[in-house]
Formats: structure tokens, C-alpha cells, sequence
């Protein structure tokens, strides 16, 4: 008795998906045709959708030229030292395209920052260990919370903080003749 039912459930089971896929397929071949006519009237050429936008996709040739920052457009000096929570990118950032157009390696001593020009040396102290590195800002960021920079492996290493993840830092922009004269 058990089996005659699985085998009848089972029978009715097939019938049905055999019915439905059937009303698909014609309803499928019914909206192709009627596109297809559609088409012939109207005469439009259609294109795909991903290289109708991948031209404008492309930098300018003369964008972000010279990420060093110009001595006329932007002003440092001391009193512009901030101090928050610092944190660290790499693994799947490598090799892709920084905001200055140059690819990310993460054992570059680099750092994203959301305002700082690109180009411009930061003293980078981390407040939780006492060590401090010199890095280059080259991208944008951070956009996590209230994360003040994102450092690269290379310079989170130097700094102590790739265990935690973050750290506490005051973040110096210095001028590149005080590069020489920073701690290491």
C-alpha cells in the first residue's frame, strides 16, 4: 500500500512539472517572438549594457598627473596634528588602483586619508606603543566609522598595530625636508 502511494505521488509530481515546464517554454517562445517583433519594427539596435558606459569608466590621462602636493595650493604646519583611531588595508587592496593612480602594495609604507593632498608625508605616532613611521598619503579613506587613517600592512607593522587591527595615533603632516630628521 506504502509504495503504490509513493508511486503515485511521485507520477502526479512528474505530470505536473511536465505540464508547467511545458506552459513555460510556450509562454517563453511567445514573449521572444513578439520582442522580436518589436524589433523589426522599430529598427533600434540594441546594445549590452556594460559597453555602452565603459568608455566614460576610463581615467583622464591628466588626472591625479602628479600626486605631489603643490607648494601654493595647500599650507601645512603643526597646528594641523589630529589625533583618532588609525587603522590598516591590504590582502584584497593590493595591486588595485590608489586615488593618485598609482596600484596599492601593501609593503609600501603609504596611508588613505579623506583630506590630506595626495602626495604629503605624515608622521604617523601610535599613541598605544610609543613607535612612529613617516608614510606617504596616496588614496582616500578611511570609510569606516570614525577611523581618522588607514595605513598599509608595511606601516602598521612598524607602528605595532597589526594584532588589534587599530590603534590609537596622532597623525603630523611634515614638510619632505623634515622626512630626514623623523624617528624611525
Amino acid at each position: 500500500m506504502r509504495r503504490s502511494c509513493t508511486k503515485l505521488l511521485g507520477l502526479c509530481l512528474i505530470t505536473g512539472i511536465g505540464f508547467q515546464t511545458a506552459q513555460t517554454a510556450q509562454a517563453h517562445t511567445a514573449h521572444k517572438s513578439t520582442y522580436r517583433k518589436v524589433i523589426k519594427h522599430t529598427k533600434a539596435k540594441v546594445k549590452p549594457h556594460r559597453n555602452r558606459y565603459r568608455k566614460s569608466l576610463h581615467l583622464n590621462d591628466t588626472a591625479n598627473a602628479n600626486p605631489e602636493p603643490q607648494s601654493n595650493s595647500y599650507h601645512l604646519d603643526d597646528t594641523q596634528a589630529e589625533s583618532g583611531t588609525a587603522s590598516w588595508y591590504g590582502g584584497r587592496h593590493n595591486r588595485i588602483r590608489t586615488a593618485s593612480g598609482k596600484k596599492f602594495d601593501s609593503k609600501q609604507l603609504t596611508a588613505a586619508h579623506p583630506t590630506l593632498p595626495l602626495g604629503t608625508k605624515v608622521l604617523v605616532r601610535s599613541e598605544d606603543s610609543g613607535n612612529s613611521v613617516v608614510v606617504t598619503i596616496n588614496d582616500r579613506g578611511p570609510y569606516k566609522g570614525n577611523r581618522i587613517i588607514d595605513l598599509s600592512k608595511a606601516a602598521a607593522g612598524k607602528i605595532g598595530m597589526l594584532r588589534q587591527g587599530t590603534a590609537h595615533v596622532t597623525v603630523t603632516p611634515i614638510d619632505n625636508t623634515e622626512v630626514a630628521m623623523a624617528p624611525e
